[in-house]
């Protein structure tokens, strides 16, 4: 598991909710099959229904005129309502972290 601080994000308008009769629920990360990439590139494309996050590296010197080439690593398929709630706990983690 892995020791970062983590958010889960749930589709828009649904809540992990106290429910009278049965205690609260526990999300568990199980990290065990994750790969790690680093990224040095990020993309953005969509479709009618999905929000396209694409990440790779890029290994070279940006030289006015020349063409870079960028090693697409990873693509990260969201639903609109999952591309929202990421979007909404980017934001608040990036304001904790500038203080803004």
């Amino acid at each position: 598991m892995s020791d970062a601080t983590t958010e889960a994000l749930l589709p828009e308008g649904e809540a992990i909710a106290p429910i009278q009769e049965q205690s609260e629920v526990t999300i568990r990360f199980d990290d065990q099959a994750m790969a790690t990439n680093y990224a040095n590139v990020a993309s953005v494309a969509s479709t009618a229904d999905e929000i396209l996050l694409l990440f790779g590296t890029n290994k070279g010197w940006a030289v006015p005129g020349a063409e870079v080439s960028v090693a697409l690593s990873n693509r990260i398929i969201l639903t609109q309502s999952v591309a929202r709630g990421l979007l909404d706990t980017l934001t608040r983690v990036l304001a904790a972290r500038t203080g803004a």
